[in-house]
């Protein structure tokens, strides 16, 4: 993807300071692009596998489920004590607003 192209020495003999000055930038630059680049892709590529893990349990769930073979015991959902308060407030503090918003 990326062309690095660098001047011999008789090239550097006929530029300016000002030149030699942009094109170091610009070599930096390019330097940090590159880096970046292989950064995101090695993140893109633990992406890329973290999605094929899922889609690989879904498919596992979505088989098992068609073929009858999940007992009801596996798909029974539990709530903990707290969420079970943290809910009951919850509602009656809607249900007040209600009230007060019908009244």
């Amino acid at each position: 993807l990326f062309l690095s192209v660098s001047a011999t020495d008789h090239d550097n003999q006929c530029l300016s300071s000002g030149t030699k000055a942009m094109l170091r930038s610009i070599d930096k630059q390019i330097d940090q692009m590159e880096r970046k680049r292989a950064k995101y892709s090695s993140t893109v590529k633990e992406c890329e596998r973290l999605q094929k893990s899922f889609e690989r349990k879904k498919y596992f769930y979505m088989k098992n489920i068609e073929l009858g073979n999940i007992s009801s015991e596996t798909c029974v959902l539990t709530e903990t004590t707290v969420r079970s308060v943290v809910k009951a407030f919850a509602w009656r503090f809607i249900a007040s607003g209600v009230t007060l918003a019908a009244s």
